[in-house]
């Protein structure tokens, strides 16, 4: 091989050694890079992944976890991957939380967990539900007696007041549902069990059951209400799962003149949630309304309109309304011009006390459709 290709030869070698060279510095610098901002978003998903379990696991740490009234584990985008890479079963809280907490990670522990199946709202779930019987909760009356207020809520002054107006009535129950109930929060519940539970004789579902009997029997106000319980399987998607719901009735009945998402509050301080009428403790309503959604003029216009009836029938019935911007999905209050939110009671009222509201919101339920009908 003479000279000149000698040194061709050579110098193709040093290229190719360059390029090299040169590839497996840019493949390193990438791969570097790469490994930086997926150890970034592992740690930010973690964390992220961290909150969601808070709010699913502890309800009252949601209003904690939220910035600008949005949940700060809502912009998960690759939850999926990261719980199959991590081994995490989303129906099985159990595994999850023997991941999350080094404590339960023990070969001797007797926990059990319930595997609960996934959410499903089938064509046969939208129907009229029987109206439940009227029993009280004898039960639940001694926890009156032993809230921290319990001497000033035997105190409370009492309002005597008309419950019933005869000349609301309609002349028929009809064919038409104008009212319809439902609860995001569906296992909320009151004293003296626990917080949340799936008994519907002492949850928030009491109360709609007790709303709608109100409604019909007294006022002939043709009513729905649904008990789906949306808040058991995975917290946080409790207002994906009740929108779901409410749109399901909204495609099959058209709009309601009335939309109820009934929900209870979380206080402990009894002497802000509770009235006394007629020698009946009663807990306090109030309506939770958000200013980004679109309705928002509408819906408050309704509810301005409730509170107004409310406060001239049984005043300090209706506590002042609470405002978030977007709070979860609008609450759902952008699927109507009809659709509010309201609170009964909170934590510190009893099954009775909360039952007992049913009658005075029927009676402002009343007044307001009356209205609304007569102008038409």
């Amino acid at each position: 091989m003479n000279k000149k290709w000698m040194e061709i030869f050579n110098g193709s070698i040093k290229r190719k050694i360059l390029i090299v060279f040169i590839c497996s510095l840019f493949i390193s610098i990438f791969l570097f890079s790469f490994r930086n901002t997926l150890n970034k978003h592992i740690i930010n998903a973690g964390n992220k992944f961290t909150i969601h379990i808070v709010n699913f696991g502890f309800p009252v740490a949601s209003e904690i976890n939220k910035q600008n009234d949005v949940y700060l584990s809502d912009d998960i985008s690759i939850k999926e991957s990261l719980q199959d890479l991590l081994g995490l079963n989303k129906n099985n809280l159990g595994s999850t939380l023997i991941k999350e907490i080094s404590y339960l990670r023990t070969t001797d522990s007797n926990l059990e967990f319930q595997q609960l199946e996934p959410y499903t709202l089938t064509a046969d779930a939208i129907s009229k539900q029987e109206i439940a019987a009227n029993e009280t909760n004898k039960s639940d009356i001694a926890a009156e007696n032993i809230a921290p207020q319990g001497a000033a809520i035997n105190n409370l002054p009492n309002t005597n007041k008309n419950v019933y107006s005869e000349g609301l009535k309609l002349k028929e129950l009809g064919q038409t549902p104008r009212v319809f109930i439902y609860s995001t929060h569906t296992c909320e519940s009151y004293a003296p069990g626990p917080n949340n539970t799936t008994d519907q004789s002492k949850n928030v579902c009491a109360v709609g059951d007790e709303l709608e009997k109100e409604l019909e029997k007294n006022y002939n106000i043709y009513t729905i209400h649904d008990k789906t319980i949306h808040d058991v399987y995975g917290y946080i998607d409790s207002y994906a799962r009740s929108g779901v719901t409410l749109s399901k009735y909204l495609k099959q009945y058209g709009d309601f003149d009335l939309i109820i998402d009934m929900h209870r509050d979380s206080i402990t301080d009894k002497r802000v949630v509770t009235s006394k009428f007629n020698e009946e403790s009663t807990a306090n309503v109030r309506f939770v309304m958000t200013k980004w959604n679109p309705h928002f003029n509408k819906n408050m216009a309704v509810a301005d309109s409730l509170q107004s009836i409310a406060n001239k029938l049984f005043p300090g019935f209706c506590r002042d309304p609470l405002f978030y911007n977007k709070g979860y999905d609008f609450y759902s209050q952008d699927k109507s011009n009809n659709a509010v939110l309201i609170e009964v009671g909170s934590i510190a009222n009893t099954t009775t006390e909360a039952k007992a509201s049913a009658k005075y919101l029927a009676r402002v339920f009343a007044e307001y459709l009356h209205k609304k009908y007569t102008s038409k």
